[in-house]
């Protein structure tokens, strides 16, 4: 190899040396290796930064984004958790199952079981917080009972119409009744005041009669 070809391989192996790669190249390869590592439910949260990611750090903002969602979401479980979910049309059972998809290891099965007890009606979880069961058959017998309660406030909803139709006939009854009274008060009223009336008529009348007699008595059968 001559001089010239051997300077302008050390200037090549030079240059190579000067070279730095890209920053964003271990940002990249780490980005790529995070996603792969992503599940589908996941990787919906963070869709924006698959189609659009960072030029400069890739992976930083991915990282980012996922420790945020996972705080928020933790924080919306344990929220749900403590005051959100309530009893509502599902059955004991049901809650029982969502509150544990919630918890996610977040607390365990005592605290959770007092969570749930505490969503249920007054009647079932006095019975229930004395048993010594297991936290699913619990379940299994507060959807008995469940379902009791509402057989017995569909009864009383039958019954309902029933009773108002009743309640409507005794009702309609005093009003009848009070409309009597208050027809004879006004006929007794009426009577007293055709007495009165006569009374006042007749008194009126002797009044005249007695003048007329005077008037004979003093001045005989001429009266003007």
């Amino acid at each position: 190899m001559s001089e010239e070809d051997e300077g302008k391989s050390g200037n090549a192996d030079g240059d190579s040396g000067n070279l730095k790669p890209p920053q964003d190249v271990s940002e990249q390869t780490k980005f790529d290796t995070l996603v792969a590592a992503l599940d589908l439910q996941t990787l919906t949260h963070v869709s924006d930064l698959l189609y659009t990611p960072s030029i400069d750090n890739p992976y930083t903002a991915l990282k980012n984004r996922l420790l945020s969602e996972f705080e928020v979401s933790q924080n919306k479980k344990v929220k749900a958790l403590l005051e959100d979910l309530d009893l509502g049309d599902r059955k004991p059972f049901l809650l029982l199952r969502q509150m544990q998809e919630l918890s996610e290891r977040l607390v365990d099965n005592a605290f959770l079981k007092n969570l749930w007890l505490n969503r249920l009606p007054v009647n079932i979880r006095t019975i229930l917080s004395i048993s010594s069961e297991s936290l699913s058959k619990l379940a299994e017998m507060a959807d008995l009972m469940h379902e009791y309660n509402l057989g017995e406030v569909a009864a009383v909803k039958a019954s309902k119409p029933e009773y108002c139709t009743s309640e409507l006939r005794e009702m309609k009854l005093q009003i009848s009744e009070l409309s009597k009274q208050v027809e004879t008060l006004n006929a007794r009223f009426a009577s007293l005041n055709a007495k009165k009336r006569h009374r006042r008529s007749r008194s009126e009348s002797r009044e005249r009669n007695s003048r007329l007699c005077f008037y004979h008595y003093k001045f005989g059968g001429w009266i003007p």
